[in-house]
């Protein structure tokens, strides 16, 4: 049988390390956040400059299609007025170069409010994750 002094040690070790996760976990969040939202930014600044250069391209022209990470395969352009779009089960659309950008920036503030959502979710269980270890500690000294 375990004394008091041994229980509550093992609530004080158990409150530390509580206290260690939750510190992690809300860093580990606040950083994934901000690289995320950070990719999203960057990666839409490029997507419009590249849908802006392909209009320009013309009919024909023979461009590199990235497979893979450093895999390319040789393609030709047939149409650069208008994108196929993917919009669900399979299914893709014909979009104009702006109607295909406007797309894009919806997507990119849903993914926006989405992270938001999680960092609020997360943030929620960072504070639930608090009061479980003030309780252990009240616990622990009482």
């Amino acid at each position: 049988r375990m004394s008091a002094a041994e229980f509550y040690g093992g609530v004080e070790n158990a409150s530390d390390w509580v206290g260690r996760r939750m510190e992690e976990a809300e860093n580990l969040g606040e950083s994934v956040f901000n690289a995320a939202n950070a990719g999203m930014t960057a990666g839409s600044a490029n997507f419009d400059q590249r849908l802006e250069e392909l209009k320009n391209v013309k009919p024909g022209t023979e461009i590199l299609v990235p497979i893979s990470a450093g895999v390319y395969a040789k393609a030709e352009i047939k149409d650069s007025k208008n994108m196929l779009v993917n919009v669900g089960a399979n299914t893709n659309v014909k979009k104009s170069v702006s109607d295909t950008k406007k797309i894009i920036e919806i997507q990119v503030e849903e993914m926006k409010k989405l992270q938001k959502q999680m960092l609020g979710e997360l943030n929620q269980l960072t504070t639930q994750a608090g009061m479980i270890e003030n309780e252990m500690n009240r616990i622990s000294s009482g």
